[in-house]
């Protein structure tokens, strides 16, 4: 896939100029004040599907991903990935859920940091 190929998934063939008021998280529709402070999430790498969510949702769906790849012990393929953002954009935003899925999300981040000297 092209870098131009890339981006025309992502943004679905519009310009960041013509995206510039549509700063939006794809679950919870919390407005931004521009697309830098949303956080590309893969839905699926392969084939590449990206949205753009906010710190919160993303933490989210990635805490979810992980507890499912935990679950079945192994990576998760694109048909599983499908199917657990299809869940969480269905599901209630409950704030404690929310909660804790970003504490364990800064965590992860943290501990990935410590491993690549970042």
């Amino acid at each position: 896939m092209t870098i131009q190929e890339t981006l025309t998934d992502i943004f679905g063939g519009k310009s960041l100029d013509e995206l510039d008021s549509h700063y939006r998280c794809t679950k919870c529709w919390a407005l931004k004040k521009s697309w830098k402070e949303l956080d590309p999430h893969h839905v699926t790498y392969e084939p590449h599907f990206v949205k753009f969510l906010c710190r919160r949702c993303h933490a989210r769906i990635t805490h979810l991903n992980s507890l499912e790849a935990s679950r079945i012990g192994k990576k998760l393929d694109a048909e599983t990935r499908m199917r657990v953002w299809n869940k969480f954009l269905k599901e209630d935003i409950i704030e404690t859920r929310y909660e804790k899925s970003l504490l364990w999300f800064n965590d992860f981040c943290e501990r990935i940091n410590k491993v690549c000297n970042v």
